[in-house]
C-alpha cells in the first residue's frame, strides 16, 4: 500500500515537473487512485492477503501465460525471491535474467561424461545447483535393462538426457532409452510417498545432431503428455 501510494505521489510530483500550468492541474484523478489503491489493499486484508496474484498452490502449475505475470509466474517469486520479480510483464525479469532460476535443484543427467554433458554441468553447478547425479550407461541402465536407474531419479528435479550414438543402435540409444527413461522419471515422481515438490518436474532432451529419424521419435513420445 505504502509503495502504490507513494509512487502516485511521485507521478503527480512528476507531472507538476512537467507541466506549465501545475497550479491549474485537476487533482481528481490523483484522488481517485489514492481512493482505489486503499480500498484494493482492504479487500486484501479482508481476503487475508488473496488477491488475484496471490493463490496458494500445493506445486505451482505452468504458466500459461508468455508476456503478462500471472499468479503462477508471481508463486514462484514467493519461492525465490530474488526472482520472478515482474509485477505486470515479465520484461523486467528478461532483462535481468531473473526470469528462471536452477537453485538448489537436483539433477539427473545421461550422457555426463562426454565434453557436452560435462560442459552443461559444469554450467549447472555455476547456477547453484544443489545436487547433480549421472547415470551412466551400462551402470546405471543400459537398452533393455534400466532396474537400477530408478532409485537415482527419486529426488531429482530435473532430468537431462544428454546421451546419444552414431552407431548402429543410434535410434534405441537416441530415442527408445530416452522415451523409456522420461515414463520412470514420472512414474517414480508420481509415487513420491507424503512429499509434493513445489514447483513441476522438467524434462531437457537434448537430441543429438546424428539422429536420423526424429519424427519415428517424436510419434513414440507423443502418449507421454
Amino acid at each position: 500500500m505504502a509503495c502504490l501510494v507513494i509512487g502516485g505521489l511521485l507521478g503527480w510530483s512528476l507531472l507538476h515537473l512537467m507541466t506549465p500550468n501545475a497550479k491549474d492541474l485537476d487533482r481528481t484523478p490523483l484522488i481517485v487512485v489514492l481512493a482505489v489503491h486503499l480500498v484494493r489493499t482492504l479487500v486484501v486484508i479482508c481476503m487475508s492477503g488473496r488477491d488475484s496474484n496471490h493463490i496458494a498452490y500445493k506445486t505451482v502449475p505452468k504458466d500459461p501465460h508468455w508476456l503478462f505475470v500471472g499468479p503462477q509466474f508471481h508463486a514462484l517469486h514467493h519461492l525465490d525471491p530474488d526472482r520472478y520479480m515482474s509485477s505486470v510483464v515479465k520484461l523486467f525479469d528478461w532483462a535481468a535474467g531473473t526470469a528462471y532460476t536452477l537453485r538448489n535443484k537436483n539433477v539427473a543427467i545421461t550422457g555426463g561424461s562426454g565434453a557436452f554433458g560435462t560442459a552443461i554441468q559444469q554450467q549447472l553447478r555455476s547456477e547453484g545447483v544443489r545436487h547433480i547425479r549421472a547415470l551412466k550407461f551400462g551402470t546405471h541402465w543400459t537398452h533393455h535393462d534400466f532396474s537400477r536407474v530408478g532409485s537415482a531419479l527419486d529426488e531429482a528435479d530435473i532430468l537431462i538426457l544428454a546421451h546419444g550414438t552414431k552407431g548402429p543402435d543410434a535410434m534405441e540409444a537416441n530415442c527408445g532409452s530416452a522415451i523409456r527413461l522420461i515414463e520412470l522419471f514420472m512414474e517414480r515422481r508420481g509415487r513420491r510417498q507424503g512429499r509434493t515438490a513445489k514447483t513441476l518436474p522438467e524434462i531437457w532432451h537434448i537430441v543429438p545432431a546424428a539422429f536420423d529419424s526424429p519424427m519415428v521419435c517424436l510419434l513414440g513420445s507423443s502418449g507421454l503428455g
